[in-house]
């Protein structure tokens, strides 16, 4: 039977790396913390059982089980003459309900509490990639969870962050924030050095004052990178 601190490790094979960069970077972590979200909040077994418990099909067979089991039960304890009235087997019907119910739901409870712990260790998996960063001058490749506050990190198409950056240079970067702002199109990636720049230049070449934060967004180009977004073109480090 395979035990379950080998396959907490398989989930998380950073964790070493982590807790090495941590001890080396102790004023680092505790002024900003590691790289890691919080788990989501996933639901008991207990939970997912009441919550099947909760379904209308559920709760109206449970109603037809308790009122055939209660008229079964009448019918077996009151006296007659009738030889078929005197073998008590009438609550048999009602029972058989209930264990079919209580077998249905538990059933169909586990199958989600099981998906629930796979869809956990896939997404896991998923996060277990490396980045390549400029650290103390050096460059390596590390685990994203061991990324910290002034690492430089080196980014290309392909790749989707892993924390929020802004840019240093880049060349010809866009990266596409559909999946968090819903914006379809590919946003321009430039540092804020060539952004105020280039404004410069617009503004001279209109002749006009024209607000920054207007040639900003008509210039539609951006220093800031959010984490979860793709890079889809071109090269940088932020």
């Amino acid at each position: 039977m395979p035990d379950g601190n080998n396959d907490d490790d398989d989930d998380t094979p950073w964790a070493k790396d982590l807790q090495r960069h941590c001890t080396i970077f102790t004023d680092r972590v505790s002024q900003y913390g590691v790289n890691i979200l919080p788990p989501a909040k996933t639901k008991s077994f207990l939970q997912l059982l009441l919550d099947a418990c909760k379904d209308k099909f559920i709760i109206l067979l449970d109603i037809a089980a308790l009122v055939s089991l209660a008229i079964g039960i009448y019918q077996d304890v009151r006296v007659t003459g009738s030889p078929e009235d005197n073998e008590n087997v009438h609550w048999v019907e009602g029972f058989a309900i209930i264990v079919a119910v209580a077998v249905v739901v538990t059933v169909g409870s586990l199958n989600d509490y099981q998906k629930e712990r796979q869809f956990q260790k896939l997404n896991a998996k998923k996060d277990c990639r490396k980045v390549r960063v400029v650290r103390n001058g050096a460059e390596m490749m590390i685990p994203i969870q061991c990324l910290m506050v002034g690492d430089i990190l080196n980014i290309e198409p392909g790749d989707v962050l892993g924390a929020d950056a802004v840019v240093i240079h880049s060349s010809n970067l866009k990266c596409d924030e559909s999946s968090l702002t819903g914006e379809s199109d590919a946003i321009k990636k430039k540092s804020y050095e060539d952004i105020l720049e280039e404004r410069r230049h617009m503004k001279l070449s209109e002749g006009s004052n024209h607000d920054d934060s207007l040639l900003l967004h008509e210039h539609h180009a951006e220093p800031f990178l959010l984490s979860g977004s793709k890079v889809i073109q071109g090269v940088g480090s932020c």
